[in-house]
């Protein structure tokens, strides 16, 4: 079997592991919430392989569920897609309406050069209207860590016994 064919089996088992099997661990959010693999990729891969190589597979694409998020694994509602794709064909990802357009916070935060992770947080858990979360620049994180500062992994840094450190100390008038 070629390389890709190795991938597409994995991708094809578990497809299926996650639609079928109880005891796999993301069967609550495929299998348990009535998600399946259509029949005849079900039964065949072959079929299933087939239909990857014509639908545009690669090996840096993720089979998604797509246009019907909450739709089976079939070939009408099948794409190859892009992790970034794929992450905004997700159920927890809601539209929000902005200037008029309905969009997914991931794409706004995309055009406004901000993490996606923190407008989505701006908006859904701490209540900030959309043109604040969009509007605000992210504050700089102070990394503590002084591997980090150093450049090096925890462990080459206690390996290293942990090397001399350098500080800046702020001189203060304690007197007034």
């Amino acid at each position: 079997m070629k390389r890709h064919g190795q991938r597409l089996y994995t991708i094809w088992g578990r497809m299926k592991g996650r639609c079928e099997n109880p005891n796999d661990q993301r069967f609550a959010d495929y299998g348990g919430r009535g998600i399946k693999v259509c029949d005849e990729w079900r039964a065949d891969f072959a079929v299933f392989s087939e239909w990857a190589l014509r639908s545009g597979y690669a090996p840096d694409l993720t089979i998604d569920r797509f246009p019907d998020k909450d739709g089976d694994y079939e070939p009408a509602n099948c794409r190859w897609a892009t992790y970034t794709q794929q992450n905004r064909n997700r159920r927890d990802n809601k539209p929000i309406i902005h200037n008029g357009e309905t969009v997914l916070i991931p794409v706004l935060a995309e055009r406004c050069g901000l993490p996606a992770d923190i407008v989505k947080n701006r908006i859904n858990r701490y209540g900030w209207p959309v043109e604040v979360a969009l509007a605000t620049p992210v504050a700089a994180r102070i990394k503590r860590e002084p591997w980090v500062a150093a450049g090096m992994s925890r462990s080459s840094w206690y390996r290293a016994g942990r090397p001399a450190q350098t500080f800046t100390v702020e001189k203060r008038n304690i007197d007034a």
